[in-house]
């Protein structure tokens, strides 16, 4: 565990506030779920909770799914990182950071959709791979996350089936999230 040497003090009302720099470096937005643990040394540790990282079976599952049906790499994120990954490399995708571009998608509650001529855009952070088609993992009416295509050498764009799984496996994702 790393010190900050930043103290706060409990108000009145058992609140502590978290400094604006630690929000900011662990992606920590306004409405998020921490988690909070204890440990016997008299610890309290806040994690940030995320709820598609709690089905990382199931996500894996989806991913898994909807590449093959698909015949390329599939992604599963939550707000910040890749939690499932199938047809492509796990090295090299899984817990890797989102990038600011489909930060923003999310942001904005869009779908993505690659097409012709269009500028395609990067949705892991330093890596080289391009989204075809996103969709925004919607639970209890918020953003959770989003399910991702990428592109392969033999399809640069998605099919309308391609969007149509991808948004399949969103809905299904999000809804098990809301009964879950």
């Amino acid at each position: 565990m790393k010190a900050t040497g930043i103290v706060r003090r409990i108000d009145d009302l058992g609140r502590v506030v978290i400094p604006k720099g630690i929000r900011r470096t662990m992606h920590i937005r306004e409405g998020d779920s921490l988690e909070i643990f204890t440990d016997r040394d008299g610890q309290v540790i806040f994690k940030k909770y995320s709820p598609i990282g709690e089905m990382g079976h199931l996500a894996a599952l989806y991913a898994e799914a909807l590449s093959r049906a698909c015949g390329r790499p599939a992604l599963v994120f939550d707000r910040d990182r890749v939690v499932a990954v199938a047809g492509a490399s796990k090295r090299e995708f899984l817990d890797r950071d989102i990038s600011s571009v489909l930060d923003e998608l999310l942001d904005a509650r869009r779908s993505y959709r690659r097409e012709s001529g269009e500028r395609a855009f990067r949705p892991v952070a330093n890596a080289d791979a391009e989204a075809v088609a996103v969709e925004p993992i919607l639970a209890d009416g918020d953003v959770a996350g989003a399910v991702c295509l990428l592109a392969s050498a033999e399809h640069p764009r998605p099919s309308e089936t391609d969007s149509k799984l991808v948004a399949v496996a969103a809905v299904l994702l999000g809804k098990q999230m809301e009964e879950g």
